[in-house]
C-alpha cells in the first residue's frame, strides 16, 4: 500500500503480489498523507481483502519460518495481540517530545495522547504496556465500527498529514475497542462511556451479528520477548553488528523491525552487507536484473571485508 510508489526492484507483473494506491482506500479529502496512523485506518478499503488478514509494517523482517500458531492462539483460532513493556507516562517528558518534535521521539507523546483516550473511555486505571513491532491481524469489518466509535479522536489524526505528536496510536485503539466489546478487560469507566460502549455493543455486536464471536488472545511481555524483538539501525558500528549477530544466532525471535536512524554511508553498508548475507535467496518478486545487481554488490562487500582482515592481521 503506497501512495503511487513502487520499489525498482519489485516486479509488478507477478501474480502473487498487488500494489494498493492511497487513493483506492482513503478518502480524497484526506489524500495526500503520509502517516501511518491514517494509513491504518483505511486497510479494509483494500478491494478484496480477506475478513481477517495479516498487516505488517515496511521495516518488519521473518527471521525464521512462522507457523499460523503465531499469529492464531490454538483452541480458538483467535488473533494474537502482542504487548510489550509498560510505559511509565512523564507528562514533563511528553511536553519536550512536543517542543523537540523530533520524528524518532514524537512517538512517546502519541503513547500518552492514546493512554488519555482509553482512560477516559474504558478504564480510568489502565496501564499502557506497548504495542510490539510485530504482525498485526485485523478483523476486516471492525474498521468501520472503530471509525465511527472514536470519530472526534480520529479527525485529529486525519488533519496532519505527516507525523504529529497529538495522533493517538490508531492501531492501538483499534485492539484496545476489540477487547473491551468483548469484555477481555475490566471496564473501569464512567457511565457516559459506559452506555457509549452499550450503544456501541447493541449497534454492532448484536447476537445476530458474527461481530459478536470477534475476540484477541492477549500476548504478555515476558511472552513476546521470545519471539518478537525492536531493533533500529544507528551510526554505532558496534551497535549495530550487535543487533546483527543477535538475529543470525537467536532464530527463535520470528519477527523483528529495523527503524532508520543511521545517517552515515557507513552504517548503510553495514546494513546492506546484512540484508544481503541474511537473506541470500531470491524470492519471486525480485526483476532479474537487480538479482544480479545483488550478487556483483555482494562480491564487493565480500572483497572488502577479506581485506580488512588482511590488513588487522598484518598489524596483530
Amino acid at each position: 500500500v503506497t501512495d503511487n510508489q513502487i520499489p525498482d526492484w519489485l516486479d509488478i507483473n507477478n501474480n502473487n503480489i498487488k500494489n494498493i494506491n492511497h487513493q483506492e482506500i482513503i478518502p480524497k479529502y484526506i489524500n495526500p498523507t503520509y502517516d501511518s496512523s491514517t494509513i491504518e485506518c483505511f486497510l479494509d478499503k483494500i478491494p478484496g481483502i480477506g475478513e481477517i488478514f495479516i498487516y505488517l509494517n515496511d521495516d518488519f523482517f521473518f527471521n525464521n519460518f512462522v507457523h499460523p500458531a503465531f499469529f492464531f492462539s490454538s483452541e480458538t483460532f483467535y488473533p494474537k495481540i502482542f504487548r510489550t513493556k509498560e510505559e511509565v507516562i512523564n507528562i514533563e517528558n511528553v511536553e519536550n517530545f512536543i517542543k523537540e518534535n523530533n520524528i524518532h521521539y514524537i512517538y512517546g507523546a502519541s503513547v500518552y495522547f492514546t493512554y488519555e483516550i482509553i482512560r477516559k473511555y474504558f478504564d480510568r486505571n489502565f496501564i499502557y504496556y506497548h504495542l510490539a513491532h510485530s504482525a498485526y491481524v485485523c478483523y476486516r469489518s471492525f474498521f468501520e465500527p472503530f471509525r465511527q466509535f472514536f470519530q472526534n479522536e480520529l479527525k485529529v489524526v486525519f488533519s496532519h498529514r505527516f507525523r504529529c505528536p497529538y495522533k493517538p496510536v490508531t492501531l492501538y485503539l483499534y485492539q484496545m475497542l476489540l477487547l473491551y466489546s468483548n469484555e477481555k478487560l475490566v471496564f473501569n469507566s464512567t457511565l457516559q462511556y459506559k452506555e457509549k460502549l452499550n450503544n456501541f455493543q447493541n449497534s454492532y455486536l448484536s447476537p445476530n451479528s458474527s461481530m459478536s464471536h470477534y475476540s484477541f488472545e492477549l500476548i504478555p511481555d515476558e511472552i513476546t520477548r521470545l519471539f518478537v524483538k525492536f531493533s533500529s539501525i544507528n551510526d554505532n558500528s558496534r551497535d549495530n553488528y550487535i543487533q546483527f549477530n543477535y538475529f543470525i544466532n537467536n532464530r527463535n525471535i520470528l519477527i523483528y523491525n529495523f527503524n532508520d536512524k543511521y545517517n552515515t554511508n557507513k552504517a548503510l553498508y553495514e546494513f546492506t552487507q546484512y540484508m544481503i548475507t541474511r537473506y541470500p535467496e531470491n524470492t519471486e518478486f525480485e526483476k532479474e536484473n537487480y538479482v544480479n545487481l545483488e550478487k556483483k554488490y555482494l562480491y564487493k562487500l565480500e572483497y572488502v571485508n577479506e581485506t580488512l582482515k588482511e590488513i588487522n592481521e598484518s598489524f596483530s
